[in-house]
């Protein structure tokens, strides 16, 4: 099970909810990522469990997902969004898609893997991690 958390800068009060590193439920992987332009933190896509919704597996469009073209790899869903698509029924065919790590805002933005104990995105200052998970996720 995957586990989000509130993390909040005390210097600047930006407040996010993240998993604060690579986390693994059983239809979605996840990475913290910081992204430079943004200048926030996100938890990227970068694998999922999918219902399979027809027939070829070669494109992003049959699994209602933004795509890039055919020969591009599909553009990763937003992680909050995705939890309500990933298949609830064991016996359901899914299939699992990899997604580039990226900015869920703009495919050009320059990323990197953030972990905890990590620094804010807007002061510098060190993060600070409620105790509680926010959410469980799977």
């Amino acid at each position: 099970m995957g586990r989000s958390y509130w993390f909040e800068c005390e210097k600047c009060g930006y407040r996010t909810k993240i998993s604060g590193r690579t986390d693994e439920g059983r239809d979605v992987v996840v990475q913290t990522i910081s992204c430079r332009q943004c200048r926030e933190l996100f938890d990227a896509v970068v694998r999922a469990r999918i219902v399979e919704k027809g027939i070829g597996l070669a494109g992003a469009g049959r699994l209602g997902l933004p795509g890039t073209g055919r020969r591009a790899a599909p553009r990763p869903p937003r992680f909050p969004l995705l939890l309500n698509r990933v298949a609830k029924d064991p016996a359901e065919r899914c299939e699992w898609v990899e997604f580039p790590l990226q900015c869920p805002q703009s495919p050009l933005h320059e990323i990197r893997v953030w972990t905890v104990p990590g620094r804010c995105p807007r002061c510098g200052a060190f993060m600070e991690q409620n105790a509680e998970p926010f959410r469980i996720w799977e």
